[in-house]
This record gives structure tokens, C-alpha cells and sequence, in this order.
């Protein structure tokens, strides 16, 4: 036992307490729809100096969803989030939930070579990023086609704007049916190394 646990100690009790937890088997969007329904004033993120409760955070995840659904994204389609840690990259996270999108979670600080071989390995034609990794995707266009490049502060060399969308998009009236059993909500996808 010793042995077996003298570098992960936590499995000793891992397979009994998951026998224990009640998961519920919902989807990712209704974590957050439940949430801000019970505690719509509690705070949900903070960000530098910024704090943003949950009731907030939804109708932004919801204008968001809306918008993406009325621009024709579709359950099932990739969509690279491309950005640092920040408010955008939970708005975006969670709107692509709500229409049932699978998430690729791409570094910011992946070059033109890296970010390519992510986007061609899962198929990935629709991304949203910050100015981390603007450089990248400019450059990334010149040879690969996006369908939809979402730049989370500005509107400009064919990307539409994020806060722009949030800020007009009209609010989605019902999210994708999800089954947690069935449809996947997120693709990781490292980069291999230069020489590999």
C-alpha cells in the first residue's frame, strides 16, 4: 500500500470518496444557469480590480450565445479559445456551452507553427483571441482559413469584436440539449514540440 501511494497518497482514498459524491448530470451551461439563479449577487469573478456577480456574468454568456447562434454557429462545431486568463475567456467558455460548441483551449502564447497544428488536428474553424495573440493569428491567416475570428476588444483585418457582440447580441432564449453522457464540451490539444 505503501508503495503504491508514495507518489499519488490521494489515491488511497480517491475510488471511496467518489463513491461517495452526488455529480449532478447536467451540462456546463446549467452549472452557471443554476448558479446565478440561486445566488444572482454573489460574485463570480474577479479580475484585477473588477468584480462581476453571477447575474451579470450569465446575461453576458447569454447576449454572447445569441449572438453566436444568430451568426449560424451550431452544436458540435470547434471553436479555439485563444486568450490569457480574463473575464472574456469565461463569457466565451460558457456561451460556447450553451449552444453546445466543443471548446479547443489554445496557449495565446503558441506561435503561427503551433497554433496551426492544433487547428488542423481538431478541425477548428472558428476562433476568439486578445491582443496576447493577435500577431499570431494575423500572420496564422495568411495560410489557413478561418470561418469566424473573434477579437475580444477590437473590429478589424476581418475579425469581428467580442465586446461588440456582447454588447448587441440579443439574449439566447433556450440553450442545446447536452447530454453529459454524450457530447463533449472540451478539446485539449498540446502543441509538439520543434523536431517532432
Amino acid at each position: 500500500m505503501v508503495r503504491k501511494t508514495i507518489n499519488k497518497p490521494w489515491e488511497q482514498w480517491y475510488v471511496e470518496r467518489m463513491k461517495s459524491m452526488n455529480l449532478p448530470e447536467i451540462s456546463v451551461y446549467s452549472l452557471l444557469d443554476i448558479t446565478a439563479g440561486k445566488f444572482p449577487h454573489h460574485t463570480a469573478i474577479i479580475y484585477e480590480d473588477k468584480s462581476m456577480d453571477y447575474k451579470n456574468l450569465k446575461m453576458q454568456v447569454d447576449k454572447l450565445a445569441g449572438k453566436w447562434r444568430e451568426m449560424g454557429f451550431v452544436k458540435g462545431e470547434r471553436i479555439g479559445l485563444m486568450m490569457a486568463n480574463n473575464p472574456y475567456f469565461i463569457i466565451s467558455y460558457y456561451a460556447a456551452q450553451a449552444l453546445g460548441l466543443l471548446v479547443v483551449q489554445i496557449n495565446p502564447m503558441y506561435k503561427p507553427r503551433e497554433l496551426l497544428q492544433i487547428l488542423i488536428d481538431s478541425d477548428t474553424k472558428n476562433i476568439v483571441f486578445d491582443q496576447t495573440a493577435a500577431n499570431t493569428i494575423e500572420e496564422t491567416k495568411t495560410i489557413y482559413e478561418f470561418d469566424v475570428c473573434i477579437d475580444t476588444k477590437n473590429d478589424h483585418n476581418g475579425s469581428y469584436s467580442l465586446q461588440m457582440m456582447i454588447e448587441t447580441g440579443d439574449a439566447i432564449k433556450k440553450p442545446e440539449v447536452i447530454s453529459p453522457h454524450e457530447d463533449t464540451a472540451v478539446i485539449n490539444i498540446l502543441a509538439a514540440p520543434l523536431g517532432r
